[in-house]
């Protein structure tokens, strides 16, 4: 049967079909109580071939799609099934166990299991399926069995538990691009639960947990990642600076390993809100330059006028961050550099109450080349060292003074 037939006009409209035709083979057993379907069993299949789908709560529309729905008593399965998103290709298997008992009696109980995988997937797209899922309630029974059917099948998409495994060979979202995409994730209420989700990007490896509450313009997310010697500068612009403006991916090179154990707030199109982020980053750079950072070169011009302060190279730098909003907590920290060793730590603020103290000798690093990793060690902090702290200047810059309050060691 051609697809445009089988819509339903009366009541809300879920699926929006057209072109493409179906076959159906099916044999349909239930009870009747008050002119209603009770405990139906259905066996048989339905093959769905070149149809468009529209998804109408979520506005998602599949187009040149194929699957068959393949009904064994009480469980639902869909085999072979093929999509189309936007410019993304999808293939799915899908399998709805106990389907037809609680379809009416508890849609909120029905578990979906569903297999996904892709050539190459833009994550954008992908975005609906994870958005606010719609609050339902289950309207009364008036013996419109068409109507309520429909009803109630929006009822069932909104409110069932939904297990997704997805795999992609080349996944794309803004500036990221990322290949061999695996995800084990929960659709759950309001929620969105990440068990596992594992990546290679940059030259290196991702892999993260955490969960996502869906609470309308602001979202809030939980994550805690692992990272593994990827690009910095590839990663920091794939991710957007991680919504900050301090330290870009046009500051940074080298190559990060990281452990990440952060929550923070998105916006419905999946941005990182602005200032948001609290929690803590524990990182480790190799071979790496930081280049053109203000606060650094600021304290350059102060106190070492002949050495390049844009362009610091550092053979391994171990930190952490604790960053809470619009406040970067740098804990203490040894930067050993091409330019100078220095102690740093105290608070950068994307807005008021930048706080950061500076120990830094003045004997150049240069000088240190033939000594053993022990000798530079013990002969880093030797001779004159200037104390420093980095404040809050005019014009939200920052500006370099004395620290009168810091000891000589």
């Amino acid at each position: 049967k051609e697809l445009p037939h089988v819509n339903v006009n009366e009541g809300p409209q879920i699926l929006k079909m057209s072109g493409g035709v179906a076959d159906v083979d099916l044999f349909c057993k239930a009870d009747i109580e008050n002119f209603k379907f009770t405990k139906p069993i259905l066996n048989g299949n339905i093959k769905i071939k070149n149809a468009d789908i529209t998804y109408v709560p979520r506005k998602m529309r599949l187009v040149n799609s194929a699957l068959t729905l393949s009904f064994t008593e009480t469980d639902l399965h869909l085999k072979n099934s093929r999509f189309q998103l936007g410019k993304s290709i999808i293939n799915m298997n899908c399998s709805i166990k106990n389907f037809l008992n609680l379809y009416y009696s508890a849609p909120e109980k029905i578990l979906v299991k569903l297999n996904l995988s892709s050539p190459q997937l833009y994550l954008n797209e992908f975005m609906p399926i994870l958005g606010p899922r719609s609050k339902v309630t289950r309207s009364k029974t008036n013996g419109n069995t068409v109507k309520e059917f429909t009803e109630q099948l929006g009822t069932v998409m909104e409110a069932s538990k939904m297990n997704i495994q997805l795999t992609v060979k080349k996944a794309i979202y803004k500036n990221f691009i990322a290949k061999d995409l695996y995800a084990n994730i929960d659709l759950i209420g309001d929620g969105v639960i990440l068990q596992k989700v594992s990546v290679s990007h940059a030259g290196g490896k991702l892999s993260l947990t955490g969960n996502i509450r869906q609470m309308g313009a602001q979202n809030k997310f939980y994550l805690k990642s692992r990272i593994s010697n990827v690009n910095v500068k590839e990663f920091f612009y794939a991710f957007d600076n991680f919504g900050q403006k301090s330290i870009t991916d046009k500051n940074l090179r080298g190559y990060l390993s990281s452990t990440v154990d952060v929550n923070g707030s998105l916006n419905n199109a999946g941005s990182v809100l602005s200032r948001s982020i609290k929690g803590i980053v524990a990182f480790n750079l190799r071979n790496a330059a930081l280049l053109n950072f203000e606060p650094l070169e600021k304290a350059g011009k102060f106190a070492f006028a002949n050495r390049n302060f844009s362009d610091i190279r550092m053979q391994n730098l171990d930190g952490t961050f604790n960053i809470n909003g619009d406040k970067i907590g740098i804990s203490p920290m040894q930067i050993n550099s091409s330019v100078m060793n220095m102690d740093i730590k105290g608070i950068y603020s994307l807005g008021a109450g930048t706080e950061i103290e500076l120990d830094i000798p003045l004997r150049n690093p240069e000088k240190d080349a033939g000594l053993t990793e022990n000798e530079k060690k013990q002969s880093r902090m030797k001779g004159i060292v200037l104390h420093l702290k980095a404040v809050d200047g005019e014009n939200g810059k920052v500006k370099i003074r004395w620290n009168g309050g810091r000891k000589a060691k």
